[in-house]
C-alpha cells in the first residue's frame, strides 16, 4: 500500500510540475502579444484608426488579464511565475520571432495580420492547457485555459472583419482610386462566408 502511495504521489507531482511547465509557457506567449500590441497602441497610424485602436486596445487588456490570471495559476502550482520561464521563453521565441520587430515600419494591415497570427497561436495552446488540465484533473487549469480561449475568440473573429477595410484604405492611400475602399465590403462578406463554409 505505501509503495501505491508513493507512486501516486510522484505521479501527482510529475504533473503538476507539466502543468506549472505549460502555465509558464503561456505567460511568456502572452507577454510578449502584449508588448507587441503596447507599442502598437503608441503608433500614430492606429491612433488614427478608431477600428484599428479599439481592437487593438481590447486586445491590450484581454491579454493583460490572462498574463495576471496565468500568473495565479502558476503560485496555486507552488512555484513562483519566472520560475521555469527560461525554458518556456526558448520555446515561444522561436515562434514569435519575426512576428513582432521593435524596429519594423510595417503598414497596419501587416500588424492586425501578425496580431491575428500570434492570438491563433494563442488560441491553440489554450486548447492544449485546456486538455492537460482535465487530464491532471485540475479543474482550475482547465476552466481559466476554457476561459481565455473563449475571450481570445471574439478578437480573432474581429482581425477578420476589420482587415479588408484597412488593406482597402492602404491601397486607397497609394493608388488614390476609390475602387480599393469599394471593394473592401466585399471582402469582408467573402471571408466571412469562407467560415461559415
Amino acid at each position: 500500500i505505501l509503495k501505491i502511495h508513493v507512486i501516486m504521489a510522484n505521479e501527482s507531482d510529475k504533473n503538476t510540475a507539466t502543468l506549472r511547465m505549460y502555465v509558464n509557457d503561456m505567460i511568456t506567449l502572452q507577454k510578449h502579444i502584449l508588448e507587441a500590441v503596447e507599442r502598437q497602441a503608441e503608433d500614430e497610424r492606429v491612433k488614427n484608426e478608431a477600428q484599428t485602436i479599439e481592437l487593438i486596445s481590447k486586445v491590450k487588456q484581454t491579454v493583460s488579464l490572462q498574463v495576471d490570471e496565468l500568473q495565479g495559476q502558476v503560485e496555486r502550482l507552488g512555484s513562483q511565475v519566472g520560475a521555469t520561464v527560461k525554458q518556456a521563453i526558448s520555446h515561444t521565441l522561436g515562434v514569435l520571432a519575426g512576428l513582432y520587430d521593435k524596429v519594423r515600419k510595417d503598414p497596419v494591415s501587416r500588424m492586425l495580420r501578425d496580431n491575428y497570427t500570434a492570438l491563433n497561436l494563442s488560441s491553440i495552446s489554450y486548447t492544449m492547457l485546456h486538455t492537460t488540465g482535465l487530464a491532471f484533473k485540475d479543474q482550475a487549469v482547465a476552466d481559466l485555459a476554457l476561459k481565455h480561449l473563449e475571450a481570445l475568440t471574439p478578437l480573432i473573429i474581429r482581425h477578420n472583419e476589420i482587415v479588408p477595410n484597412v488593406v482597402a484604405a492602404e491601397l486607397l492611400d497609394d493608388s488614390g482610386s476609390a475602387e480599393e475602399v469599394a471593394v473592401s465590403g466585399v471582402a469582408v462578406e467573402n471571408t466571412q462566408q469562407a467560415w461559415k463554409a
